[in-house]
């Protein structure tokens, strides 16, 4: 039991050291970074520019930089990398035409599981109850 207070104090203490200070940081550096996790970067795929360490997020990032210090909206900051590389050039799809669909899919899935998970439970509860009634 002892052994277990020890692994838990040192996962506590490497979460605490990894974890980025962000109380330090002026909220326009903190914007930059949020920016930075919302643009993907069109050479790798999956990863937003903050991630990536490839030449061109490098420079996009210096980009997302120079246009928050030109005092640009970040709608207008998202707009600037959408004319360039697209819709995927963010890492959230647009909530309207046919980037809807991933925002409606996944919770018409999780509804319908909840559904089929609850049906499936009665249906077993009402097997058990009348097999203990046919004894």
């Amino acid at each position: 039991m002892r052994s277990f207070g020890i692994y838990i104090f040192l996962f506590m203490f490497l979460l605490s050291a990894c974890s980025e200070n962000f109380k330090d940081m002026n909220p326009q550096e903190l914007r930059i970074i949020s920016l930075n996790k919302e643009i993907m970067c069109p050479v790798c795929p999956g990863e937003s520019i903050d991630q990536s360490q490839n030449d061109l997020a490098i420079q996009m990032r210096f980009i997302v930089t120079k246009l928050v210090n030109e005092n640009k909206s970040d709608q207008e900051i998202k707009e600037y990398f959408v004319e360039r590389y697209g819709e995927v050039g963010l890492m959230e799809p647009s909530a309207n035409g046919f980037g809807l669909i991933a925002w409606i899919v996944p919770w018409v899935a999780f509804i319908s599981t909840v559904f089929l998970v609850i049906i499936l439970i009665r249906r077993m509860s009402s097997t058990a109850n009348s097999e203990e009634v046919e004894r």
